[in-house]
């Protein structure tokens, strides 16, 4: 329930879950893939953090904002225009989908139906 969910937010010791909306979920599925993981015990031992998804995601996001400006800039505009990098993403988030296991897919599922 939402109340459970909230109650893991308020108790994570290490401030790791967070509500997501649905359009951003695949940038952030993405960033996990990307972003360097640290054991908890590190972090609460006074040791380096690993990457934070969010800021990850975010810088993403800009990069791809940058390039959509610079392409409209030069009267470039569509999907047309995205290339590769654009099909090299979808099939980033693809196999990060495919990594996650059943019950995780079908939880994030039923989330996205609420």
């Amino acid at each position: 329930s939402e109340d459970d969910i909230t109650d893991a937010i308020s108790c994570c010791p290490v401030d790791c879950i967070h509500f997501v909306e649905k359009e951003n979920l695949a940038v952030l599925e993405w960033a996990m893939t990307q972003s360097n993981r640290v054991d908890v015990g590190v972090m609460l031992g006074g040791g380096p953090k690993g990457d934070d998804p969010f800021d990850v995601a975010a810088a993403f996001i800009r990069r791809g904002d940058e390039r959509r400006a610079r392409l409209q800039a030069k009267g470039l505009e569509g999907a047309s225009a995205a290339g590769d990098s654009h099909v090299a993403f979808l099939k980033d988030v693809s196999a990060a989908w495919n990594k996650l296991s059943a019950q995780t897919k079908a939880a994030w599922t039923r989330l996205g139906a609420l």
